[in-house]
Formats: structure tokens, sequence, C-alpha cells
């Protein structure tokens, strides 16, 4: 079994950022990463303890994980990108100044990859419907598409829950676009990933009973999730945009 990675903050040359806490380093495979140091641990109760740790283990982790899968992207030869987070007054990850985007559930300290991104996680992230928050914040890829969405939210203000039956407000006025340089994601050492990976990461996992879940037909192939928080730091735009009215 692969070594337990810790969550650690990582500060490029140069900039100076508090924000540093949700900031993980689960880059195993790709880039530098720590172990967390447990010899002291380990020499004092070796003897009593190590039979049964092995076995937990192994009961911990299923067998259909493939753990190289579980890796953050990366630009390659620094061919960099752009993404895209919209939110507004509604949203459970807007954009705050001088602190950035936190996910609704931001607590990922001493997880695994593996342990973060499963299918109940995804698919309880990818339910519109579902009150308790994630460690995931979406964004796209595509400029037009996030604009479209952003369009959308602006011309749909009612939103009105299936499930409970609850019309919330959405105020036009607060929909905005997070422009995020995925090249400084790299540099904080963020942990994000795209919807082809995602697959890759959970689909030996689900059996043909999860996959006719329909909340599987809200994803999007231009669709990117980030794990716990986006630096301030890798902010690059921030903007509110002007009414177009999409019935027109």
């Amino acid at each position: 079994m692969p070594p337990t990675l810790t969550a650690c903050s990582y500060s490029p040359r140069g900039v100076q950022s508090s924000e540093m806490s949700f900031t993980s380093c689960y880059n195993y495979g790709v880039n530098e990463y720590e172990y967390e140091d447990t010899d002291e641990e380990e020499d004092s109760d070796e003897d009593s303890d190590s039979d049964s740790a092995d076995s937990d283990e192994e009961d911990s982790d299923p067998d259909d994980i493939n753990y190289e899968d579980f890796v953050s992207h990366r630009c390659p030869n620094n061919n960099n990108f752009n993404l895209y987070h919209v939110y507004d007054n509604l949203s459970r990850t807007p954009y705050c100044l001088n602190r950035g985007i936190t996910a609704g559930n931001p607590n990922i300290s001493q997880l695994d990859p593996w342990q973060i991104i499963t299918p109940d996680t995804m698919a309880e992230h990818l339910d519109w419907w579902n009150p308790d928050p994630t460690h995931f914040i979406s964004l796209y890829d595509d400029y037009d598409m996030a604009l479209e969405e952003a369009y959308r939210r602006q011309n749909h203000p009612w939103i009105t829950n299936d499930e409970t039956g609850e019309v919330t407000y959405r105020d036009p006025n607060t929909v905005r676009i997070a422009v995020v340089d995925a090249s400084r994601l790299d540099a904080m050492r963020c942990f994000y990933f795209s919807t082809e990976q995602m697959w890759d990461m959970i689909e030996p996992q689900m059996d043909e009973e999860d996959m006719e879940d329909e909340v599987w037909d809200h994803t999007k192939d231009e669709e990117w999730f980030v794990v716990g928080h986006i630096p301030e730091w890798c902010i690059v735009e921030n903007y509110a945009l002007q009414r177009r009215d999409l019935t027109q």
C-alpha cells in the first residue's frame, strides 16, 4: 500500500500568502511529497500493534482502487490554461477577498486522495440538492460554457428545491466569474483534476447500480474540480457580468 501523505502548505519563492491552511500536497507519483514521520511511535509500539495495524490497513482500503490514478493534474511542459469558477450569493464556494475560494467542507487533513475522491463524495458534490457541504470546488475549462452558466443563473433568480419545495432567491447582481490560473495551482501544489481524470479514479469502484444514478447526468467533460481550497494568488481575475436576457 502507498505511504500515507500528510497535508502541507507551500509558497512559491517571492509569494507571500497566509492562506495556505487548506492547500494540500497530494501529488503522489507526480511532484515532491512528504511522509508522515512516525518512526518514534513505531519504535514504541511496533511489537504490540504492528499486526493489528496491518490488518486495519488491509480492511480500510478496497482492493479495486488503483492508487496510481489518484494524482493531481499538472500543466505539461508549461502549457498553461485558465479555469473558470461561477458563483453567486447562494454558492457555497464564493470567492473571498484575501482568502480565495474554499470548499464547503475543506477538512481534508490527514486524508489520502482515494479517501477524498470516491463515488459517494463525487455524487454528493454533483447532486444539486445535496444539503451537505463537500470537499470540492467546481470550475470549467471552457470560458464560453462558464459564461453561459453565469447568464443562466442571472436569468433564473428563483430557485425551487424539487425535493423540499423550498423557494430561494438568487440575486442576479451577485453572479460572478473567478478566473483561476492552472499553473499557479501547480505552484501552490493544489490537488485538481478533470472530469475524465475523475472517472479514472472512481469508475473501478462502481457497480452497475452506482452507474445508473442520475446524478452522473450532471457531469460535463469541461468541468474540473479542486480539492479543499484555491489560494488568493491563483485567482487572476474576478468580475461581474452585464445582464443578458437569454429569452430573447
